[in-house]
């Protein structure tokens, strides 16, 4: 059956999106998650704005698969396939675009600085293994390291002391013929290896009395002695980090 065609120019008329210009009573909703808004009928187009899903546009006029709105008093273009028409709405209650980034003028980084990941130094440690490397090179060095000024100064003395006797003992039991050790060297040599080695054996402790006084865990830093297989023997020292934090 064939329609009159006073009624299909009525159904062109009111269809939705129809061309030509329209009132602002006609209304559409951004269906589309996010939509942009384009300056001409383009895909080429630049882009205005970008409307987010459920925003309602006043239709101005649609032209093949795009549709001319007006959004917060301003005009652009929108694919027709982006909106759905909706009853009429009054153009000052739309909401108004989003609208899109402007570029940034300042210049990336060419290179992202490097999080810095060392801890932070802490203050006032002393390190068992610095503290007894110092009293093998230097009787009592690990003490005046670790602030232990006063035993430090005692075990250099009996040690330079020691020492001197040693040497002066051993000197003036020697005459042009034969030399022989008396009690004075023994005592001396004794008292300079006593000193010394008692520095570096408590080097590492007097390290450790230190941080513990300022609140700080050490790990421990002990000497060793290590054999090898031709016979010979090496001297080291194990140093440990261990926490330094409070």
């Amino acid at each position: 059956m064939r329609l009159p065609r006073f009624f299909l120019t009525v159904l062109f008329l009111v269809s939705p999106f129809a061309g030509g210009a329209q009132s602002n009573h006609r209304s559409a909703t951004v269906i589309a998650e996010r939509a942009n808004v384009r300056a001409e009928p383009s895909g080429e187009a630049s882009i205005l704005s970008a409307l987010n899903k459920g925003t309602v546009v006043a239709v101005i006029e649609t032209r093949d698969a795009w549709t001319k709105i007006s959004s917060n008093g301003k005009i652009g273009w929108m694919r027709a396939s982006t909106l759905s028409p909706v009853n009429s709405v009054d153009v000052a209650s739309v909401p108004a675009p989003i609208r899109a980034p402007e570029p940034s003028t300042r210049s990336p980084d060419p290179m992202p600085k490097a999080q810095a990941s060392a801890p932070e130094p802490v203050y006032g440690y002393k390190d068992p293994g610095t503290a007894t490397l110092i009293g093998v090179l230097v009787t009592g060095g690990g003490q005046f390291y670790s602030g232990e000024t006063g035993k430090g100064a005692v075990l250099l003395g009996v040690g330079m002391g020691g020492l001197f006797l040693a040497i002066g003992s051993a000197t003036a039991s020697c005459n042009y013929q034969n030399c022989s050790s008396g009690t004075g060297t023994a005592i001396g040599l004794l008292a300079y290896l006593g000193s010394w080695g008692y520095g570096i054996m408590d080097a590492g402790n007097a390290a450790r009395r230190h941080n513990a006084a300022l609140g700080l865990h050490t790990a421990a830093a002990m000497p060793t002695i290590q054999s090898f297989a031709d016979g010979r023997f090496g001297f080291g020292i194990a140093v440990g980090r261990g926490s330094t934090t409070k």
